[in-house]
C-alpha cells in the first residue's frame, strides 16, 4: 500500500472542502447543481463563462455568494448600449492627468478584483466589450504605460439574449462555459418563498476556500488528461450550441 504523503494528503483534504463547498452552495441555490458545477469549473480552468437566463433566476447573487465563499474581491457592472470603459475598468486619473499622464483608477473595477460579473452583457455596445478582452486574454492592464497583472480569477458574462453582432465574436469565444439558466420549478419556487417571508431557515455558507487553495487546484486540474471520447462529447456540445445558440 502507498503511503500517503503531505502533498497528497493536502490535495485530498482541498477536493474534500471543495465537495461541501458545492453541496452548500447547491443547498442554497436551488435547481443551480450544473451552473454551480460550471462556475467551479471556470474557476479552478482559468477560463470566463457566460450564464444566460431571464431576470430574476439568481445569476448575481449566486456569483457573489462565490467570491465571498472564496475570499476574493468582487465587482460588478450594469452593461448598457453607453457604457464605457471609465463604468467597469476605472475612470481617468485626473491628479494624474493634470501631470500629463493618461492613466485610470482602476479600484473595484474588472482590474482590481478576483471575480468580474458583467450583467447585461449584451445590451452594451461593441468598442465597450471588446475593450476587456486584453484583461481576459492577459489577466493584465496596460494602464499608461505601466503593465499591470491583474488578481481577475474569474470572469462570468451574464444576460437574458445572446451575442447577434458579428463584432463580438472574438469576446463571445473568450466566454468558454456557456449556460442557460431557467426559472425554478414551482416546488422549489414554494420553499424559496418559504425562506424569503422566513417561514423556513435558509442554508448557511460555512465553507471557505483560500486563494492558495485555488491555486493547488488549478495545478492539480492542469495535469488531468480527457480521453479522445469525452474529448469527441465536448466537441458535439460545442457543435449543437453553435446551432441552438445556447
Amino acid at each position: 500500500m502507498t503511503q500517503a504523503t503531505p502533498e497528497m494528503t493536502s490535495v485530498s483534504t482541498i477536493q474534500a472542502k471543495l465537495l461541501r463547498a458545492k453541496e452548500q452552495l447547491n443547498a442554497v441555490f436551488l435547481q443551480r447543481e450544473v451552473p454551480i458545477d460550471l462556475l467551479f469549473t471556470a474557476l479552478l480552468g482559468g477560463t470566463n463563462m457566460y450564464l444566460g437566463g431571464p431576470p430574476g433566476t439568481g445569476k448575481t447573487h449566486m456569483i457573489n455568494t462565490l467570491s465571498k465563499m472564496l475570499g476574493l474581491k468582487y465587482g460588478y457592472a450594469l452593461m448598457g448600449a453607453d457604457v464605457t470603459p471609465d463604468m467597469f475598468i476605472g475612470g481617468i486619473d485626473l491628479l494624474a492627468l493634470q501631470q500629463g499622464k493618461f492613466t485610470r483608477d482602476l479600484s473595484g473595477g474588472l482590474a482590481d478584483v478576483g471575480i468580474f460579473a458583467s450583467d447585461e452583457t449584451f445590451k452594451s455596445n461593441t468598442p465597450a466589450l471588446n475593450s476587456m478582452l486584453g484583461i481576459l486574454n492577459e489577466k493584465a492592464y496596460r494602464n499608461g504605460k505601466e503593465e499591470i497583472k491583474v488578481p481577475l480569477q474569474l470572469f462570468v458574462g451574464m444576460s437574458n439574449e445572446l451575442p447577434e453582432d458579428e463584432g463580438l465574436e472574438a469576446f463571445w469565444d473568450r466566454l468558454t462555459l456557456r449556460y442557460w439558466v431557467d426559472y425554478l420549478g414551482r416546488d422549489d419556487r414554494t420553499k424559496l418563498m418559504l425562506r424569503i417571508s422566513g417561514n423556513e431557515p435558509t442554508p448557511e455558507i460555512t465553507e471557505h476556500i483560500t486563494e492558495d487553495e485555488i491555486q493547488e487546484m488549478r495545478r492539480e486540474a492542469a495535469g488531468f488528461q480527457l480521453s479522445p471520447s469525452i474529448i469527441d462529447l465536448i466537441q458535439d456540445a460545442y457543435d449543437r450550441s453553435i446551432v441552438t445558440g445556447k
